[in-house]
């Protein structure tokens, strides 16, 4: 970065740990396609940054929402409206079933289809996502029939056959599914992000972050 960029610059970075930068240095130091990509996120007026820690140097900025109700309301306060409550697994193999339903839950109050939240029902989930699963995976408790999966997978699962309502607050491995009314499927679409990089492009402050 010496020779590009001002002693002004170096010592508020040592000093600060973050200086502002052109986008004429930002094109000398890491390219043009760097630059380019940031131009996707303008800055909302303020200019780009570069910020360091010791360890990692970021490219970072504020940036106008990309637009998806889902992020705005993740950005104002309390996600409780949207998320309800923890959910405890209790030794389940639970984590995605609970992450994808809650997801489906906040989005359906996000988008306005249900006033309020309500939990969905892990159970059905869990019973008819991977049937084929049920009782074989080795990191459970013994006798449980619950079973680790991925939180996308289980989201499409849900895209496609729906899910009912929670009715039961504490899950059982030991006791059937319960047979609920499954009501029609809402979710359009489900997207997996690949990367830290690709997650951190749709917050509201963009970050570009090169190792140093």
């Amino acid at each position: 970065m010496d020779g590009v960029m001002n002693s002004q610059q170096l010592r508020l970075l040592k000093t600060d740990g973050i200086c502002p930068i052109s986008e004429a240095d930002i094109r000398i130091l890491f390219g043009e396609p760097t630059l380019e990509q940031l131009q996707t996120r303008p800055h909302t007026g303020s200019g780009y940054f570069l910020s360091t820690a010791g360890i990692v140097t970021s490219l970072v900025w504020p940036a106008e929402f990309v637009g998806r109700p889902f992020l705005r309301v993740l950005c104002q306060g309390t996600w409780r409206p949207f998320f309800g409550c923890i959910r405890d697994q209790y030794g389940h193999l639970l984590c995605w079933d609970f992450v994808g339903t809650d997801l489906v839950s906040a989005e359906s109050v996000i988008s306005g289809w249900e006033a309020d939240y309500h939990a969905l029902s892990a159970w059905h989930v869990v019973a008819f996502c991977r049937p084929d699963l049920l009782g074989k995976d080795n990191r459970g408790v013994v006798g449980h029939v619950c079973y680790a999966y991925p939180v996308h997978l289980g989201l499409r699962h849900i895209q496609i056959h729906g899910v009912p309502r929670e009715t039961e607050p504490v899950f059982r491995c030991d006791v059937p599914p319960p047979l609920l009314f499954i009501p029609p499927p809402r979710i359009r679409a489900v997207r997996c992000l690949e990367s830290l990089e690709e997650a951190l492009f749709y917050l509201p402050s963009r970050t570009n972050a090169y190792p140093e």
